[in-house]
Parts: structure tokens; sequence; C-alpha cells
């Protein structure tokens, strides 16, 4: 995002390069931050529901949890790992440092998974 960054003093108005560059900056900081809080939320509930004992299964949950099994069962066992690592509590930096890979490479498998639940109408 930095190197994409090109000053334009016209849009600016009074501020100098440095602080457009550090509103932009933090603008992007705080939506990561809104972003990992929403997918944190949602993971939480999957995980809730796989931890949901039979008893308390109402038929509309059975037939929505049958539903998120379907839908993990045709993710790649790559984004199957990093749902049971999201649903365990673990945010995407701690899942990238424990793959050995950069947070964006988590982030765009997460991405994938949304959209995959999103086409099956189990958004979060």
């Amino acid at each position: 995002m930095v190197l994409e960054f090109t000053y334009d003093p016209a849009k600016a108005g009074k501020a100098s390069e440095r602080t457009a560059l550090c509103r932009r900056l933090d603008r992007r900081i705080k939506m990561m931050a809104r972003t990992e809080v929403r997918l944190g939320n949602f993971w939480t509930r999957l995980g809730e529901m796989a931890n949901r004992s039979r008893e308390e299964y109402t038929p509309a949950q059975a037939a929505i949890d049958a539903e998120v099994r379907d839908a993990v069962g045709e993710l790649t066992p790559e984004q199957q790992e990093i749902c049971l690592d999201l649903a365990a509590g673990l945010t995407v930096s701690q899942i990238a440092k424990a793959r050995g890979c950069d947070w964006h490479t988590v982030e765009r498998q997460v991405a994938k998974v949304r959209e995959h639940f999103g086409k099956r109408g189990l958004n979060a």
C-alpha cells in the first residue's frame, strides 16, 4: 500500500505528504482490525457449533450444521486447516506465522472460504 501511495497536494489540502501517508496507513490499520474482529466472531460461532452436544440441536440447527459441514468438506485441505485454526481462536497473523507464510496468503484463503460460504447462503 505504501508503494502505491502518491502524494497529490491538490487532494491533500494543507496536509503534508507525511501527514497524508500517516492518515492512509491509520485508516488501513483500523480497517484490518475491524476485519479481524468480524472474522474472529464468525470463527467463534463456527467453533461453538462444532462443540455443541447433539441433545441441544433443534431440527433447524441440525440442518444448518449439516450445511456447514458440507461446505467445509468442499474446501481444500489447506482451507480446512485454516478453518480449524480460526475456530481454535488463532488470529490470521498467528496462523501465518505457524505456517511460515505471509498473513496476506492466509487472508486470501479466508476470503475464499467466506466467498464459498456466501455462495451457499452461510454468510458470517
